[in-house]
């Protein structure tokens, strides 16, 4: 409770709330096991910030559908979506936000084995995106963000590949919603650890700005607000 009050005082616009690591080689817990992170949490938050959006970070259908009832708004499934989801998200009338993740894998063995090449990766991405929001049409819902899964089931070049490539992507006409706060991509290749990566979460957050990202999911929203705000003062 207290870092949600922290975050929405410095600036952030909804906050996304989850139980389950997706980070690479994460250990999945059981649904049970998810729940009872959230279950006091939720209802708690939803009292205390009764203004302010929340995106349950799931990819379990039966996890959504309690969060929906405990006041959460909108669905972040880093999974890259299946029918039972995208019905869950119609019926109830929640924002989706579509992912791309590779598919047949798990937070667990999502870098395992041979990975896209940099100049395969945007094709992968954009395929998956097309073919998923047919599927998303098809069951009647109808917001819909983006997300293009950096740091999922892609390598180093690939991630740069994909940040190259978010100008296509927009061409989709949906609003574009990036996760590039503290990952790998930026501290394997300056070093140090995520905590040290804030001047460089920055710079790359101005990078997904000008090329076409309209969201940003952060862990510093006073600077990732300082970055939007100058950009702002742009002409375009």
């Amino acid at each position: 409770m207290a870092q949600a009050e922290s975050l929405i005082n410095d600036g952030a616009d909804w906050l996304d709330v989850g139980a389950c690591s997706t980070r690479p080689g994460a250990e999945i817990p059981s649904i049970d096991e998810a729940w009872s992170r959230l279950n006091d949490l939720l209802p708690a938050m939803r009292k205390t910030f009764p203004s302010i959006p929340m995106s349950i970070d799931s990819f379990r259908p039966e996890i959504v559908r309690r969060a929906h009832e405990e006041g959460v708004d909108m669905i972040n499934d880093i999974s890259g979506g299946c029918d039972t989801m995208f019905q869950l998200a119609a019926d109830r009338q929640m924002p989706y936000i579509l992912s791309h993740f590779p598919e047949g894998k798990t937070p667990s063995d999502m870098q395992d084995g041979s990975l896209p090449s940099r100049d395969a990766i945007l094709p992968l991405v954009m395929k998956h995106f097309t073919k998923q929001l047919v599927a998303l049409q098809a069951a009647g819902v109808k917001d819909v963000m983006l997300d293009p899964g950096f740091g999922f089931g892609k390598d180093n070049a690939g991630n740069f590949g994909l940040l190259e490539g978010l100008p296509l992507l927009a061409e989709l006409q949906l609003p574009l919603y990036v996760g590039l706060s503290r990952k790998s991509m930026l501290w394997k290749n300056l070093g140090g650890q995520p905590k040290d990566m804030l001047a460089a979460t920055s710079a790359i957050h101005a990078v997904a700005l000008q090329r076409g990202a309209s969201i940003l999911r952060v862990h510093d929203p006073k600077e990732a607000k300082q970055v939007v705000t100058l950009l702002s003062l742009l002409a375009d």
